[in-house]
C-alpha cells in the first residue's frame, strides 16, 4: 500500500469508525536540501468523535530523508486545530 494510503488509512481508524471523513492537505510547502527534507502545510480533517461530527484544521510537518528509493518520512507532528499565534518572542 503506498504511503499516502498508509497515511489516510491512520486517520480513518483514529477518528472515522467506519464512516466518512474529510482529509485533505492543502497548500504544501517543501523546503529541501541535501539529504533531509521538511514538508509543511494545512491538513483539513474531519469525522467523529465521541460519536459527534467534528471539523477542524491541523498544521502538519512532515521530516522526510533520502534513501536509495526515494524520500522516507522519518517523523511527522501534527499540530493543535489552527488558527493559532505563529509569533516568536525573543
Amino acid at each position: 500500500m503506498a504511503a499516502r494510503a498508509l497515511y489516510r488509512r491512520a486517520w480513518e481508524d483514529e477518528f472515522w469508525h467506519g464512516g466518512t471523513g474529510k482529509f485533505a492537505l492543502r497548500e504544501l510547502s517543501v523546503h529541501a536540501g541535501g539529504d533531509i527534507a521538511f514538508a509543511t502545510g494545512p491538513l483539513d480533517c474531519g469525522g467523529t468523535e465521541g460519536g459527534r461530527p467534528v471539523e477542524y484544521t491541523l498544521r502538519l510537518t512532515l521530516g522526510l530523508t533520502r534513501t536509495p528509493d526515494g524520500r522516507r518520512i522519518v517523523h511527522e507532528h501534527s499540530s493543535e486545530p489552527m488558527p493559532f499565534d505563529e509569533k516568536v518572542e525573543g
